[in-house]
């Protein structure tokens, strides 16, 4: 079959491929002619790329970047390669569940929407956050299938998007090459050309092994001390309320986000509300700096 007939690129980027992705992708559509299948490995420091040759999928390129070089970098080869009229983006640590292919393709085949997104659930040693990630009232989870999505909703973790619109802004920003971000920032661009369209399918993936909420606000921190200080107002304040952010120049941020904290870790159950004060200051707190 043509290149030109691909309807799905499946794009996986990531390091340390386990056995039970291996597993999970051979239960999909393996031999069907209309997807590719493009492992990107950000050059692993282990052995676990000899397993990608165990995958069972007819149309299939293995790519070892020579250095690691980000999710941006990765996903934008894949992006490069790509011969579909979709790109479907998910990650070495996010396990597809049931049909999730055949889901994918059966939605795609039969529209021409500029493109999808599933959820994601979590699996994580921390059970309250755990919780707090799988909420029903979090993000994609509690939209319906089908309903059109906030951009913010939108994870590449379980995604797909047309990709002429991928390539109209060039793919993703690789000088937000730091932790967080980089999806929004895509998408806008992306929304800013062209009027997005992206509606929610009941496609989903496992995030297996995701940290604790203590490490979590780290990478929080990181984020906001460096990639947020990249993405323009519009879109920092729809992660931080622009009020919020604009006092935060004069507010003691430091203060605030150990208060929060210990209030966090002494209160009894779960809080959801107090965990998102903490992920929010965690940002600031880095945006400070």
């Amino acid at each position: 079959m043509a290149k030109s007939n691909i309807l799905i690129s499946w794009i996986i980027i990531g390091q340390d491929w386990s056995e039970n992705l291996i597993n999970a992708l051979n239960k999909q559509l393996s031999n069907i002619d209309m997807v590719e299948l493009i492992l990107v490995d950000d050059c692993s420091l282990n052995d676990s790329t000899k397993q990608l040759h165990n995958i069972q999928f007819k149309n299939k390129q293995i790519i070892t970047l020579e250095k690691q070089s980000g999710r941006c970098v990765a996903r934008n080869k894949g992006i490069e390669l790509a011969n579909g009229k979709y790109c479907l983006f998910t990650n070495s640590n996010t396990i597809p569940k049931g049909s999730f292919l055949q889901k994918y393709f059966n939605s795609l085949s039969e529209s021409d929407i500029d493109g999808l997104a599933g959820i994601i659930e979590y699996d994580s040693e921390d059970t309250a956050f755990e919780r707090y990630l799988n909420s029903k009232d979090r993000g994609l989870k509690k939209c319906h299938v089908n309903e059109l999505l906030p951009l913010g909703y939108v994870l590449f973790g379980n995604c797909a998007i047309q990709t002429s619109l991928l390539k109209l802004v060039g793919g993703f920003n690789q000088k937000l090459n730091s932790y967080g971000g980089e999806e929004i920032d895509l998408l806008y661009r992306i929304n800013q050309q062209y009027q997005l369209k992206l509606s929610k399918i009941n496609a989903i993936v496992l995030r297996y092994h995701h940290p604790d909420f203590q490490t979590h606000c780290k990478r929080l921190t990181q984020f906001g001390s460096e990639n947020f200080k990249s993405l323009p107002f519009s879109i920092q304040k729809d992660i931080i309320p622009g009020v919020l952010l604009k006092l935060s120049v004069m507010l003691p941020i430091s203060v605030l986000y150990y208060i929060s904290v210990y209030i966090k870790e002494n209160m009894l159950g779960d809080n959801f509300i107090i965990m998102r004060v903490v992920m929010g200051l965690s940002i600031l707190n880095g945006y400070k700096s």
